[in-house]
């Protein structure tokens, strides 16, 4: 019996049910409210019929000359139409409340979608959004080369290889070496991403939104300007292979290495030839290492302690 009364509460808690609750409330309240004018209809016309039997009992009575009858029905009379007059007032105020209670609820216009951007009107090869997306990563970057297509015609095919979708979605972006100096926020809105491309170029800071971008599976970084890494990075579960090598990272990564470490532990991950990085611990500092590249001596050749000094 318990169970049974959790799962009817369970299902009472849901968006669903509690829209199908107000929609029986409402049912009910519309047929009482139907219900309410009939008996006040019915009410009124009992009053009615006993208006017009009283008339004949006072034409009976006048006919009969008899002054205690006429008297008498005339009496009859008055409180019949007594009760017609308030059984008329209840019509109107249950005509009122089947009109409240029976009216059709006013359905609300959509929420206005998004809106797509000089370069995204009239495609319908991928959504607004991610449209939108590509076209913000171009009007950031003014001086990028090879972006001078973009914004005519299908997105799917702009710069030629630089685009490629599939099922309805940007999965893959590859601008490598293209002048790129800003990734702005609306980026995240390529929601089906799978593989990000942008190594060769003049990044020196990264969007925390990148961090919403949960289906990448390569980010590629490598020879850009970057000082830091959003933290967000180690949210990315699907990674597969992480490249930044390059760049001018420093200081503590553990915010980031920590959680990807945790979230995809063999995930390739290329930290050579930036300045000195650390960590905050040992355990994290051995998955690092064990991401170093090797001679055929097993000496170290390129890892994530580049730019250190030996006794760093």
């Amino acid at each position: 019996m318990l169970v049974a009364v959790l799962l009817v509460l369970g299902a009472l808690a849901s968006p669903g049910a509690s829209a199908s609750v107000a929609r029986t409330a409402a049912g009910g309240a519309c047929t009482s409210a139907k219900g309410g004018l009939t008996a006040a209809e019915e009410s009124l016309a009992t009053a009615q019929a006993r208006v017009a039997k009283a008339r004949k009992q006072l034409t009976k009575a006048r006919a009969s000359r008899t002054a205690a009858k006429v008297a008498k029905a005339k009496k009859r009379l008055r409180l019949a139409k007594h009760r017609v007059k308030s059984a008329a007032a209840g019509v109107p105020t249950a005509q009122s409340a089947v009109a409240s209670a029976c009216a059709t609820p006013a359905i609300p216009d959509p929420e206005p979608g998004p809106q797509p951007s000089a370069g995204c009107v009239g495609q319908s090869s991928i959504p607004v959004l991610e449209c939108n997306a590509l076209m913000a990563l171009k009007d950031a970057n003014p001086g990028g080369t090879g972006l001078g297509d973009w914004g005519t015609g299908d997105p799917c095919a702009w710069g030629a290889d630089d685009v490629i979708c599939a099922g309805g979605h940007v999965q893959y972006l590859a601008l490598q070496e293209q002048g790129l100096t800003v990734l702005p926020d609306p980026i995240e809105d390529l929601t089906q991403l799978r593989i990000l491309a942008l190594a060769g170029n003049e990044l020196t800071t990264l969007p925390a939104s990148i961090g919403r971008l949960t289906n990448l599976e390569v980010l590629g970084l490598g020879g850009n300007r970057l000082t830091s890494v959003p933290d967000a990075i180690g949210s990315l579960g699907r990674l597969q292979d992480l490249d930044l090598y390059g760049n001018r990272l420093s200081g503590d990564i553990s915010g980031w290495a920590a959680p990807l470490r945790h979230a995809h532990a063999d995930v390739v991950l290329d930290l050579s030839g930036n300045r000195c990085l650390s960590v905050v611990n040992e355990g994290l500092a051995a998955w690092l290492d064990s991401k170093n590249s090797l001679d055929s001596d097993g000496e170290v050749v390129a890892g994530w302690r580049d730019g250190c000094s030996p006794t760093t």
